[in-house]
């Protein structure tokens, strides 16, 4: 069977540990990256030994010299999300060499039923000279763990 690997950001936030909960009782092994690994440390608890780690991925914008506005966004209906009925986003990175581009599914957590489908595009503008890089900053690509 294939490692299924996933990384969680905002995972030691309020929504993101409940993600992170589910990942580790659904087998996955979770890297969690967060601003200040100290205060996350709790996030591990959740799985078991090793199978969650935590990584420091500070991405405030401003420290890394780079904007990323949200230039394209889409939102597909596919049916009425209901009042008082939880729903499971996912969310995945499907591209990040020229641009960040998000893929999202949202369904129905009791019916599994899809209910929208989503995908944002951002990129990165230079916070000094306001220009917008056609390329990824590798900031980006350390910081998701991906090679250039």
């Amino acid at each position: 069977m294939a490692l299924r690997q996933i990384t969680v950001f905002g995972g030691s936030g309020f929504v993101g540990r409940s993600i992170v909960q589910a990942l580790a009782r659904e087998g996955y092994l979770v890297r969690v990256a967060v601003r200040r690994i100290g205060l996350a440390n709790g996030v591990k608890a959740f799985g078991d030994v090793g199978q969650i780690t935590l990584m420091q991925a500070n991405l405030r914008m401003r420290e890394s010299g780079y904007g990323w506005p949200i230039v394209d966004l889409r939102l597909k209906y596919v049916r009425p999300a209901l009042f008082n009925r939880p729903l499971v986003v996912r969310a995945e990175i499907v591209e990040w060499e020229n641009r960040l581009k998000f893929e999202y599914v949202i369904r129905d957590k009791a019916t599994g039923e899809k209910v929208n489908t989503a995908m944002s595009i951002q990129v990165a503008v230079d916070l000094a000279t306001r220009e917008m890089q056609y390329v990824c900053p590798r900031i980006l690509w350390e910081r998701l763990g991906v090679s250039a």
